[in-house]
């Protein structure tokens, strides 16, 4: 067996055409159309040694597994499994992009089609890829914004919707507060985007650094939506207050042990504090505090809240930004996250993969077997997506397991 997988793992495109020939096959005799995508990754921590499979690379941390990234393409509404791949846990995920939309070019129907991406996906030179591939296939793409990477100027654009009142009610609500009767708790406004990526050339052999001017930086407007949930702002304000009463509480705490055993040396008492307010992470910047000695040796806390800061915070609750090439007239805010929100699909069927088909429990130690084990995986999805997406066009309820 071991070899058989070695032999199908070392062989990509043999893999590429059986996925193929199954999705165009069950395509053509369940009717499932092939026009809208969603494109997501996810990491695998693995637990043993990996010394003869080079995509497996160590973790971050002391004690952290070892990782693998997998790649996944499913077509929306059926989730029928387009598209896998198996890289290593170092690799930058946007750089997949090229190799899925040809792989989505072979079996989707005629027309323009639709990717629902992870937010790791629109950089410069996809944008750039998809837009230079027009002609070819017209690809409408929808993704998150990765806010915290840009918080300067995410908070500027949010303060200046405050200002100008830029922020509208849009009627959008999910399926759990439709039922729940609740009314729409969405608010948005539009925006303008500017991506920003550096390309750096490879290094020539025996070079050392680049040359002066080789490192370019490219720049592409797109369409940004920014949306407010105020029910969950509210949520996140709460949290915030229960957190700071917490680390309150705490540190009232350590304050009982200062200068008692081990806490009458200060390099521990340092080392303490830093340990409890790393396990507070989203309230610990609205404290000041000073941890000082006497010249008695006593050793004192005191610190103080910046309620102010505490307050302007809330202002950026329950946000999130969607970015997106669809044009205001093609899709309008309210449609564009209702888009968006079908892209739990794959949520889902990473976690059936890890849960009903074990995905992480990888026994093997060679790359191509490692391979081979994730592809036998993603037919074994393929035909319960299938047998699902077939039943319920029959009337047939199903459930996820």
């Amino acid at each position: 067996i071991g070899r058989a997988m070695s032999a199908v793992g070392a062989d990509p495109n043999t893999m590429e055409e059986v996925l193929y020939n199954m999705i165009m096959n069950a395509g053509k005799k369940a009717g499932i159309p092939l026009n809208r995508f969603i494109l997501d990754t996810t990491v695998l921590q693995l637990d043993g040694k990996f010394e003869n499979a080079p995509k497996v690379v160590p973790g971050r941390g002391t004690n952290s597994f070892s990782q693998l990234i997998v790649s996944l393409v499913i077509a929306s509404g059926s989730r029928l499994p387009v598209g896998f791949g198996v890289l290593a846990g170092n690799t930058s995920d946007s750089s997949t992009l090229p190799g899925i939309y040809e792989k989505v070019d072979r079996i989707a129907d005629d027309g323009s089609v639709e990717f629902l991406m992870d937010r790791i996906y629109p950089t410069p030179s996809n944008i750039l890829f998809l837009k230079e591939h027009e002609q070819k296939r017209m690809v409408h793409w929808v993704s998150p914004l990765k806010m915290g990477l840009s918080e300067k100027r995410v908070r500027e654009l949010i303060d200046e919707a405050d200002r100008e009142s830029k922020w509208k009610s849009i009627s959008y609500r999910s399926t759990k507060e439709r039922k729940a009767n609740i009314e729409p708790p969405l608010m948005a406004f539009e925006t303008t985007w500017t991506l920003t990526e550096k390309v750096k050339p490879e290094l020539e052999p025996g070079q050392k650094r680049r040359p002066r001017g080789s490192i370019q930086t490219i720049e592409i407007d797109v369409r940004c939506v920014f949306y407010r949930h105020v029910l969950n702002a509210e949520s996140e304000k709460k949290k915030r207050e229960m957190l700071k009463e917490g680390l309150e509480e705490a540190l009232q705490n350590f304050c009982l042990k200062l200068n008692k055993r081990k806490y009458q040396k200060l390099d521990y008492c340092e080392k303490k504090l830093s340990d409890l307010l790393k396990t507070f992470s989203c309230v610990k910047k609205f404290v000041q505090y000073s941890l000082s000695q006497t010249e008695n040796g006593v050793i004192s806390l005191t610190w103080s809240w910046n309620e102010a800061a505490i307050e302007e915070e809330s202002k950026y609750d329950g946000t999130f930004a969607l970015l997106t090439n669809y044009t205001s007239k093609q899709v309008n805010p309210d449609q564009l996250i209702t888009k968006y929100r079908s892209r739990d699909e794959v949520e889902v069927d990473f976690k059936g993969m890890r849960g009903i088909l074990d995905l992480e429990r990888v026994l093997f130690q060679k790359s191509e077997r490692i391979d081979c084990y994730v592809f036998l995986k993603v037919m074994a999805f393929f035909v319960l997506a299938f047998l699902r997406s077939y039943a319920e066009r029959e009337g047939v309820k199903t459930t996820e397991k």
